[in-house]
Formats: structure tokens, sequence, C-alpha cells
């Protein structure tokens, strides 16, 4: 697999300081996409769709962060002197944030709020400007071995995220105490794996001040980014809602239950040398386009395999790993092929364009979680809910994916043309 070189004479350090970074972003991220909502509804007793509504409005606020965090870096010289400090209580805020919400009381809504919101900002703080330094990596066309080298580490932690929940999934009465050491060890890793970060930013920070900038060039009026980033939407609301739901689902086969979305990472590790050749082969667009109708296809599979015995429900499950590891993988090849075509050279660009992806892709989790909310509300259930009734999610989770990857290969011809803002940039 060849590997993007950052320029420079600082290329390797960088290169690796960035994937290093990106493993615990990535740690503290898929801890809290997994397993905030189960913690939620099992450990602090909240009502699922209550659960499901606070983590709706936390990735709402995310959302909302990204896009106005990208938008300032990229017209602020200001700010973007002063992130590589801003970075340290950002890292510092998510870590804390995700390790002290199973230690919140019962039923108290407010708090696991406040809790998510300090998570979410933090992260938000930390995650635009780490993303904006994947154009190095990118630069030249490398689009697709700079999106293994993010597909790698996130699905590493994803990986152990997936041996977490085999032991959050223990029945046993010292369960929330095994959470709350995990949730930490989680955390703690996460602020080990980040500390690079305020280096990286200060390194590229001062490689940027000898570049010209257009502060008023921009991607918000990249039609074909926000087409792209529409279609985002749609299907990651529906992986997600797949992969929230596995938690809660009784599986008939006996040890599957703990093992489920940790069997579905496994496939999502492997899939990275699945997907390679098939996007070299016929493109990143439509690879990605079929990665997300084989995700809903699998979703529309399982109910039907998780209430068999045997081994079909750990190919199945393995199947949507794979699957969704393929959108994992080249959702991010496509993102910076269509913010490459669209924008000028400069990175403050495009680390705005990143942050109106995230922002798309914080949303889509957010319904997520309201979906499966919705789903475990009219179902009358909590956790070990009936494979069977998974039925109504999943039709709705195979329609958004099949959508969303139709959209995605008919919009391989859109033409993208760089945006300018009427707006004067600021002085410096």
């Amino acid at each position: 697999m060849a590997l993007p070189v950052m320029p420079g004479s600082r290329g390797l350090p960088m290169l690796l300081g960035y994937s290093c970074v990106h493993v615990g972003k990535s740690l503290l991220w898929a801890g809290e996409d997994a397993l905030t909502l189960y913690i939620m509804v099992r450990f602090l007793a909240l009502p699922p769709a209550l659960a499901g509504a606070i983590f709706l409005a936390s990735a709402l606020w995310n959302a909302l962060c990204d896009g106005l965090i990208g938008a300032a870096l990229h017209r602020s010289a200001w700010l973007r002197r002063r992130m590589p400090l801003l970075s340290v209580p950002a890292i510092l805020a998510s870590a804390l944030g995700f390790a002290a919400l199973p230690l919140a009381a019962q039923h108290s809504a407010w708090w696991v709020a406040t809790l998510l919101l300090l998570f979410r900002t933090g992260f938000s703080l930390a995650d635009v400007p780490h993303n904006g330094l994947t154009g190095l990596l990118a630069a030249d066309g490398q689009h697709l071995p700079a999106a293994r080298i993010r597909a790698i580490g996130s699905a590493g932690a994803a990986l152990v995220i997936g041996l977490v929940c085999v032991a959050m999934l223990n029945p046993s009465d010292n369960a929330r105490s095994t959470v709350a050491l995990l949730a930490g060890g989680i955390a703690l890793a996460a602020l080990v794996l980040m500390a690079p970060l305020p280096f990286l930013l200060a390194a590229d920070r001062e490689s940027r001040d000898k570049l010209p900038i257009d502060e008023r060039a921009g991607p918000f009026g990249n039609r074909a980014l926000w087409i792209y980033c529409g279609a985002t939407m749609l299907g990651l609301a529906g992986l997600g809602a797949t992969g929230k739901a596995l938690l809660h689902l009784d599986f008939v086969a006996r040890g599957i239950g703990p093992t489920a979305l940790l069997l579905a990472t496994t496939g999502r590790l492997g899939s990275i040398w699945i997907w390679s050749p098939v996007a070299l082969r016929i493109g990143n667009r439509t690879a990605l386009g079929l990665a997300y109708v084989a995700s809903g296809a699998a979703a529309l599979l399982l109910p039907w395999f998780a209430g068999a015995a045997g081994l079909s429900v750990v190919f199945l499950l393995i199947l949507f790993g794979v699957a969704g590891g393929g959108v994992a993988l080249l959702s991010w090849a496509v993102l910076t092929e269509t913010i490459e075509r669209g924008l000028p050279a400069d990175r403050p660009a495009f680390t705005a364009a990143f942050g109106i992806f995230t922002m798309c892709m914080k949303v889509a989790l957010g319904l997520a979680a309201v979906l499966v909310g919705g789903w475990l509300w009219a179902s009358d259930a909590s956790v070990n809910t009936d494979a069977a009734k998974f039925w109504s999610l999943g039709l709705l989770v195979a329609f958004a994916c099949g959508l969303a990857g139709g959209i995605i290969i008919l919009s391989e011809t859109t033409r993208t043309r760089p945006s300018r803002s009427l707006a004067p940039a600021p002085s410096r």
C-alpha cells in the first residue's frame, strides 16, 4: 500500500503524528457514537425516546460547532494562529465529557446533556483543524491512499470499542463500574494519542503562513459538495441506526449479542483491502455508491438472520461490517476529490469544506439515535429486543442507504466551481 508523504523535511513525523491523533480522536468518537445511547438507556435509566432526543440535540450542536469553526478558521487569521493553544483545552474537554458520562446519576437528563455538550464542543474544536491537515495527505491526487490511512485508524479504534462492548454487555452486578473504568481507560488513551495535535497545528501554521491565502474564496457555493453531503446524511443515518440497534437486539445464536458489534467491526477492518481494488477499477464514487447499497441490503436481511442459529448471522454481521467499512474508507476519498475540484488550493478553504462535511455527518448520526430511540419506543423495548422487530427500522435503513448510493453514483458528472463570497475579507 503506497502511503502519501507530506511535503517538506518534516513529512514523516507529520504523517506519524497525524495518524496518531486520528486514532486517538477515533477512539473517542467511536466510543461516544456506539455507547452513549446504550449507556443512557441501560445504566442511566432514561426513556429511549428522551435519550434519542438528547443525543440528537448534542449532535446538532456538534454539527453547528463544526460549521462555525470551519468557517471561522477560513475567515480569521487570528484564530488560525491560536489554534495550537486552543486545541489543548479542547482535547481535555472531550476526554472528560466522555469519561464522566457513566458516572452520572440515574434519570439526570440535564447532567447528561451538559456532559454531551462538553464532549461535543471540545471534540469539534480539535477535530475540525485536524481534519484540515488531511489536505496535505491528499495532495497530488493521493485521495485513496489518504483515505486508507484514515480508514485503518478509524477501524482499529472501532475494533477496540467493539471489545469494550463485549465487556459492557456483561449482565453482572458490577457492570456499571466496569463501564466507568472502560470509559476512563478510553479517555486516557485518547488523551495520550492526541497529544501531538498542538505541535502538528503549530508546524502547519508555520508552513501555511508562507503561502498566499484568499479568505474570500470558500466552499459554501460548491454545489457538488452540498449534494455529496446531503447523500452522506441519508446513508450515515441508516448505517448509524443499524450499528446502534445491534446493541439492543436479542440474537438467537448463543454468544452473538455481546460480540455483534465486534464482528461487524472486524469486517470493517478487513474491508479496506477489499474495497481498494474495487475503487481502483470502477472509481471511488461508484464504489462508494455500491457500498451504501450493500449496507442497506445487509440491514434489511438482519431480522431474518438474527433469528437463526448457527454461523449465518455471523456471516451477515461481517458482511454488514465489510459494506460499512467500504463507506468509511471511500467517503473520505470522494470528499477530498470533491473539495479539490471546487476550491482554491489554500488549506483554510479545505478545512472549511471538511467542517461542512463533518457537520452533516454529525446531524446524520444524531438522526440515527432518534431513529433507534423511536424504534425502541414503538417496539415497547429497551434492551434484548426481539430481532424480528427490526423489520420496521431495517426498511428505513435500506431505503436511506439505497437512495444515498444512487445519488452519489448519479452525481459523478456534477461539475464543481470555486465560489466567492460577496463579503469583504476581514483584516488580519
